[in-house]
């Protein structure tokens, strides 16, 4: 358990450590700045810069527990990887002759993507965004104790998010080709949100929230990318012209989104809740 302490300006209860009154938002340490700023010290110039404290000052201020922020990240990885495994597996596909001709790990693996590809693919969609609004919800109500927090780009990419749940829902038991062609333009509405967003994070601060910020924008431009290559095989699929190279050419860019997503979702993890090897590397720096 944290120590703890009240605030001077409002009386509520906050974090020892906290800077930064989280309910009233007034600055516990403006006396001390005022020290530092006519007596510097080296350590003070070389480990409390500016990005340090904001980076600090967010994650002391996250809504929800280190395990439900990791819960959320693993719950939005596993939707990925059941979208993957239905591009690498799609409906109808010859199961046997996918198992075929694969020992040890690389058997283990197809047998894993083949128990992910029997999962609907709508579950993947509504798992990763799950994961992705807590992520998004605790960024938001984190940052917002920041001077520079975008509040209002972090509701419309949340309520985006929450609009693609319920079609996706809708999409799965439907299973129409109209559907998803309803559903493939309005999901790029929170991935131009994500590119806006993730530029503005970069551009107002430094250190690792400015890496999370070039990593939401790189992200969602990828995410476009991986859009126009799935519309391309919808039209490929509707004409029964799938040969091996576009196959060959799904699964490949199929896996590498993946990857970059795994690396997203993490980022959003680690910026709220770091790794524990990498906060005591940092202490005896």
């Amino acid at each position: 358990m944290e120590e703890t302490k009240r605030c001077p300006y409002c009386g509520e209860e906050i974090l020892a450590v906290a800077r930064k009154c989280k309910h009233c938002g007034e600055w516990l340490d403006k006396d001390n700045s005022q020290e530092k700023n006519q007596n510097p010290s080296p350590d003070d110039n070389e480990i409390n810069t500016p990005a340090d404290s904001d980076a600090k000052l967010l994650q002391q201020n996250i809504p929800f527990s280190k395990t439900i922020i990791k819960i959320a990240m693993w719950v939005a990885i596993i939707g990925i990887f059941i979208s993957m495994a239905h591009d690498i597996l799609p409906n109808g596909s010859n199961v046997s002759e996918f198992l075929k001709g694969g020992r040890g790990v690389r058997f283990i693996a197809k047998s894993l993507l083949f128990v992910l590809s029997l999962v609907p693919i709508w579950i993947s969609c509504v798992l990763e965004a799950i994961g992705a609004v807590v992520l998004l919800y605790s960024l938001k109500r984190a940052m917002s104790t920041l001077k520079k927090n975008f509040d209002n780009l972090f509701n419309w990419l949340i309520i985006t998010f929450c609009v693609m749940i319920v079609l996706n829902i809708i999409s799965g038991y439907t299973d129409s080709w109209e559907m998803y062609l309803f559903i493939i333009p309005l999901s790029l509405v929170p991935i131009i949100v994500q590119i806006i967003l993730g530029v503005k994070i970069s551009a107002a601060y430094k250190g690792d929230i400015k890496k999370l910020g070039l990593t939401m924008a790189i992200c969602a431009i990828l995410n476009i990318i991986s859009t126009c290559v799935y519309v391309f095989l919808i039209y490929r699929m509707y004409y029964n012209d799938i040969t091996s190279d576009i196959y060959a050419l799904e699964v490949g860019f199929s896996i590498f989104s993946t990857l970059v997503y795994v690396y997203y979702y993490n980022a959003l993890r680690e910026i709220q809740v770091p790794y524990e090897k990498k906060e005591k590397k940092k202490e005896k720096e």
